[in-house]
């Protein structure tokens, strides 16, 4: 099989750091001139497989129409590099979720987390695309501003990936759907299921307890039906929680100026009686 590229040049990489596979790919970081690139490639034992080679043609046809801060940026595909065949995506320097969430970050933070994923996440299902396969782990975030990056996407028109998700262990990011039938094709509604169970990680507080329970409803056609929704949703829970912030400094200043008035009354001298 013979993998597209996006131009005619092949990029010749150094500084190779693999990371720890994930399902049946290989993941590296290497530069090239002056700047790191992201390889995603294929395991040994499936790299001369078509099926396993069509997961990143697919998945290489599908980042060239996409346009997202929250989505790398495709450079090209190549047949050779140091991990084999893969895809080569703009570096972002990082670290995987669960490990910013280890590090106790700020609410703020957090936030500024669950807004850019579910800002992603919404660009994708406009284009009528779906991630499938949301996870800590497939979330990258960086070092300043905390800013998200979705990863891996789940190509699950393919018969290795159908596979490969027919055999992935389930767990609570997995919708009850995909449960039941793990062949059955992802859409919207499971991105959102797992979403909902990203927003129980970020603890945002408890005025998010009404979007994480309708994103994760057992069925489906209860859930929010778009990451618009979702997104919809979290700004007017920003915005309700801006003005219950108003309201109880109203009525700290009421407090204040009550305090003020019954002390200034206590100190008025008592008048003196009048006889007649």
């Amino acid at each position: 099989m013979t993998l597209p590229t996006m131009d005619e040049g092949i990029m010749i990489f150094r500084n190779v750091q693999e990371f720890p596979p994930q399902g049946c790919f290989r993941i590296a970081r290497a530069q090239s001139g002056n700047r790191w690139y992201y390889l995603k490639g294929l395991r040994p034992e499936v790299v001369d497989d078509f099926d396993h080679l069509s997961l990143l043609q697919q998945e290489f046809d599908l980042l060239t129409r996409l346009n997202h801060p929250g989505i790398p940026t495709l450079m090209t595909i190549q047949e050779t590099s140091p991990i084999g065949p893969c895809l080569v995506l703009d570096m972002f320097e990082g670290m995987a979720l669960p490990r910013f969430l280890a590090q106790g970050k700020r609410r703020a933070d957090r936030r500024t987390v669950g807004e850019g994923v579910i800002s992603a996440l919404a660009y994708l299902h406009n284009h009528d695309m779906y991630h499938g396969d949301l996870r800590p782990e497939n979330i990258c975030v960086s070092q300043i501003g905390y800013h998200p990056w979705i990863l891996n996407f789940a190509i699950d028109d393919n018969d290795a990936y159908t596979q490969y998700a027919s055999r992935r262990a389930t767990d609570e990011f997995t919708p009850p759907e995909l449960q039941a039938s793990p062949r059955l094709a992802a859409d919207a509604r499971c991105d959102i299921y797992a979403f909902g169970q990203l927003l129980k990680k970020l603890h945002l507080g408890w005025r998010y307890n009404g979007i994480i329970k309708k994103c994760t409803r057992k069925d489906p056609d209860r859930r929010f039906q778009s990451a618009d929704e979702v997104s919809k949703a979290m700004t007017q829970g920003t915005l309700g929680r801006h003005a219950t912030q108003i309201i109880i400094l109203m009525i700290a200043l009421i407090a204040a100026l009550l305090v003020i008035i019954l002390t200034w009354r206590t100190a008025l001298p008592a008048r003196n009686a009048i006889n007649f």
